[in-house]
């Protein structure tokens, strides 16, 4: 994707590598900056190694810090107040009573 911008937007000629742009930002320098924005640079992908009980077979399991993706989730910046849906404005709310159907959920765009 980084190629074709940087040749359909004249910043490198056809014989030059992507790299050569002042502007090109490789994947890992991206997935990283994206880490850090997202707060989810520690405590995420975490792998063990685990010995099977019935087989002893070793392998390796990936982990997520639960705390870590709990503050991920309430601190995200594109979450804003209008898209929380609350009964009567308030988040403790219980349900109204003889709610038959979820109507306010946009769930064709999932």
């Amino acid at each position: 994707m980084m190629t074709w911008h940087v040749k359909c937007t004249g910043e490198i000629h056809s014989h030059e590598k992507v790299s050569d742009s002042p502007d090109c930002v490789s994947r890992d320098t991206l997935l990283e900056l994206l880490k850090k924005s997202y707060n989810r640079d520690k405590g995420y992908g975490l792998v063990t190694i685990v010995v099977l009980p019935s087989s002893k077979v070793w392998a390796k399991m990936g982990l997520n810090n639960t705390q870590k993706i709990v503050q991920s989730l309430l601190t995200r910046p594109e979450i804003r107040a209008k898209h929380y849906l609350f009964h009567d404005d308030n988040p403790v709310a219980p349900p109204p009573e003889g709610l038959l159907h979820v109507a306010d959920l946009n769930i064709g765009k999932s």
